[in-house]
């Protein structure tokens, strides 16, 4: 779960669409919310919000919403350069406050998802104990349909002119970002949890951008031979005649 944010638009919260918007006439839907701050009515998290009905199955109005986990947000949608292997970048804070981001495969919600659970307990996102809220989840993480998208790529180093980790990429892109994706991230520490890494990995990207700089350069100055033969002159001088 990258610490580091690899586009400024997945910072860019995505808007839910909420019963009532259209006017206090709209019949009420169901639906998932994300309350980012506490209110007098509920804490912060992802609810569900259903609907009642009556004897007849028609809607009567708007249900208690439940709460299924602290907030969590989908950032984007991710697949792979041949639009396979989707799957969606989460965001939120652990009780600490710190930023975890986890390009997470959509394949984890297949069956009863116990492992994509397990993997966000891990990482400090905190999911409610009653077995039918816990189960929203998945729905809630599938439903949603962020505008952003990225590539995911289920190996590091470098793919193009990027340096991929599992927490970071350095480095940008004339197109989509670039994520690492993979379906555990469990050992792998935080930008913050590794410095010396993390500061070699940069320092890495930057002799190679650099290099290319410079590469470019001596090209333009290095001495170029004469079209006859007879000594040597330079590809700026060449220019200038």
């Amino acid at each position: 779960m990258g610490d580091s944010p690899p586009d400024k638009a997945f910072n860019s919260p995505q808007l839910l669409n909420k019963a009532g918007d259209a006017g206090d006439d709209t019949e009420p839907v169901a639906r998932f919310e994300l309350a980012v701050k506490a209110d007098n009515s509920r804490v912060p998290g992802v609810y569900w919000v259903g609907v009642t009905r009556d004897k007849d199955g028609m809607v009567t109005g708007q249900a208690a919403p439940v709460w299924i986990c602290s907030p969590l947000r989908v950032a984007a949608m991710t697949r792979d350069i041949h639009g396979g292997e989707w799957g969606r970048l989460l965001v939120f804070h652990d009780r600490d406050g710190r930023e975890h981001r986890w390009t997470m495969p959509m394949r984890m919600l297949a069956g009863n998802a116990d492992g994509l659970r397990g993997e966000l307990l891990a990482e400090g996102l905190t999911i409610a104990t009653d077995p039918r809220a816990r189960a929203l989840l998945p729905d809630y993480l599938q439903r949603e349909r962020p505008e952003v998208t990225a590539r995911c790529v289920t190996r590091t180093g470098w793919h193009g002119d990027v340096f991929v980790l599992p927490r970071e990429t350095i480095g940008d892109t004339d197109s989509e970002p670039v994520l690492y994706q993979a379906a555990s991230l469990g050992g792998v520490a935080g930008a913050s949890g590794d410095i010396g890494g993390m500061a070699g990995k940069r320092r890495c990207v930057l002799r190679r951008q650099f290099a290319t700089g410079v590469g470019s350069l001596y090209r333009l100055c290095w001495p170029m031979p004469r079209p006859d033969g007879h000594g040597w002159r330079r590809l700026s001088s060449a220019r200038e005649k």
